[in-house]
């Protein structure tokens, strides 16, 4: 079988092309690249190979003002925030005495480094107050998590007994992740 001149500059073409795109493509993924587009935060988590991982508790945190009057307002109210990991709320709804909050626990994350907050998954994760009392805040549920986050709900009980438009929320019991590349390399695989 004969090629013909424009077959020929049509496979002249398309075979630079194709070895260019399947070297891209081995070098993303022997660099772990493809790895963390896919993964996003939990690349670092789920790695094999070179990271320092810790844990740290952060205590009595900035307080945000919450409207108790109309909730729907406080969405979109962050939380706490370090640099780009931060807390912000979703979605907020009544429940019979109780508050809940849910959550978004977002992560700062490249490439070399992962570190996100949540709040202990225990009774007093923090407190609401008004000038006439306070009522704690519990962690009822963490997880799942997202590609860049981490959904939690908050629970305040009795919030109902605040007689308050707006009230005073701080987290006293963060726990901070931080997972940090070691060494350079290929440890994404």
């Amino acid at each position: 079988m004969k090629l013909t001149k424009t077959k020929k500059r049509l496979v002249a073409i398309l075979a630079p092309c194709l070895a260019i795109l399947l070297a891209a493509f081995l070098s993303l993924w022997l660099t772990g690249v493809l790895h963390f587009w896919n993964a996003g935060m939990a690349a670092l988590m789920n790695e094999k190979g070179n990271y320092a991982y810790s844990v740290q508790e952060v205590e009595n945190t900035a307080t945000a003002k919450l409207d108790l009057a109309f909730l729907q307002n406080n969405v979109g109210l962050i939380l706490f925030e370090d640099g780009n990991a931060r807390l912000v709320v979703e979605e907020i709804w009544a429940e019979d005495s109780y508050l809940k909050l849910g959550v978004r626990c977002y992560a700062d994350y490249d490439f070399n480094h992962t570190t996100y907050y949540l709040p202990t998954s225990v009774r007093e994760t923090g407190e609401v107050s008004t000038q006439n009392g306070a009522t704690t805040i519990d962690c009822i549920g963490q997880g799942p998590m997202y590609h860049n986050y981490y959904y939690v709900i908050l629970s305040v009980p009795d919030y109902n007994k605040l007689e308050a438009d707006t009230a005073a929320l701080q987290l006293t019991n963060l726990t901070r992740y931080s997972y940090v590349r070691t060494e350079m390399g290929t440890t994404l695989i």
